[in-house]
């Protein structure tokens, strides 16, 4: 079943005058819509009324700066901010002056990610290995732990790999491993702890 079970696209502003046309239309129907000047997309707005909110765009600040619009029936409310918040940040319109924050933004984490990455990459090409941890030779394997909310979490760090298996679970990295329990952005690397050659506890970038 869409969630999307009525639209009508690109439509002259000139008929949201017909009002009482688009009321029997649309009644007090929910969802996105978006007002363009001629093809060029000006604003994305949501509402519980369409066909109301429409109308009061023929009047407030948005007058005159669009001349065609289009709407989207959403079948569940809980959908429409979500809805609207990703049009908006796809698209930039020029009329939305300020930008939902909706999800979170995963930069921080890409980045953390690309830096082990490379850091992996070359070690391997430098055939760098670290001597202040002891590694399994079989296994290669550093078990590493971290305490977080006074919750304490042990996990395999993979050295040559730089894979983290967590709780019967394969990731790709300290970070999204470390995501996993925090459910939020944490730079693995400090994140997580390990025994150095002296038995000291200490962050997992000190030992790799």
């Amino acid at each position: 079943m869409s969630i999307i079970p009525g639209y009508l696209e690109k439509k002259p502003s000139e008929v949201i005058e017909f009002h009482f046309l688009l009321k029997k239309l649309l009644g007090k129907e929910q969802g996105i819509y978006a007002l363009y000047k001629e093809n060029n997309l000006y604003y994305v707005g949501k509402s519980v009324d369409l066909q109301r909110r429409l109308k009061q765009h023929l009047k407030d600040r948005h007058q005159d700066k669009w001349n065609k619009f289009s709407f989207f029936v959403v079948r569940d409310k809980r959908h429409i901010s979500d809805l609207e918040a990703l049009l908006i940040r796809i698209n930039d319109p020029k009329g939305n002056r300020q930008k939902p924050n909706k999800g979170k933004n995963l930069e921080d984490e890409y980045e953390s990610l690309i830096d082990e990455y490379q850091k992996k990459q070359k070690d391997r090409l430098l055939g760098k290995k670290n001597s202040s941890v002891n590694i399994s030779r079989n296994k290669k394997i550093i078990s590493i732990i971290a305490t977080y909310k006074g919750t304490r979490y042990a996990a395999k760090y993979n050295y040559y790999d730089h894979t983290v298996c967590y709780n019967k679970k394969k990731f790709l990295s300290p970070s999204a491993a470390a995501r996993a329990i925090t459910n939020r952005y944490s730079n693995g690397l400090v994140f997580w702890k390990t025994k150095d050659k002296n038995n000291k506890l200490v962050p997992l970038k000190k030992v790799i």
